[in-house]
């Protein structure tokens, strides 16, 4: 006869569970943070993330009046977090302008268009 959840003990689920090795889980980790950058490489030689560099600078000079800022390099970190997090959530690779609003914030005291109306906000 089998035991009901609530006879269950913590060690009787942890037998039942198949539990991944961490260097193997790390090694995909890896290998999928190294494919998005290559995707990510290979957009930019082609002039796919002009949008990026456009909206990247036209965010900078609104930020410059209000004081704030972002380099470059953490622009480019959040393009790759947003790429990264478009891929596990909806298991798509994509580098177009529908990232903008998870890569660049909008500044408070600024008027900026929204996101779906000028690539560059």
């Amino acid at each position: 006869m089998w035991a009901s959840a609530h006879d269950r003990t913590p060690a009787t689920y942890r037998s039942t569970i198949l539990l991944t090795n961490h260097a193997a889980a790390m090694a995909r980790v890896k290998s999928a943070v190294r494919h998005v950058q290559e995707v990510i490489d290979a957009a930019n030689a082609t002039g796919e993330l002009a949008w990026f560099n456009t909206a990247y600078r036209a965010w900078r000079l609104d930020a410059k009046k209000i004081g704030s800022g972002m380099s470059y390099a953490e622009a480019r970190a959040r393009l790759r977090k947003a790429v990264t997090k478009r891929l596990i959530t909806l298991d798509v690779l994509d580098c177009s302008e529908r990232l903008l609003p998870d890569i660049f914030p909008l500044l408070g005291n600024v008027e900026q268009e929204p996101a779906e109306k000028c690539p560059t906000r």
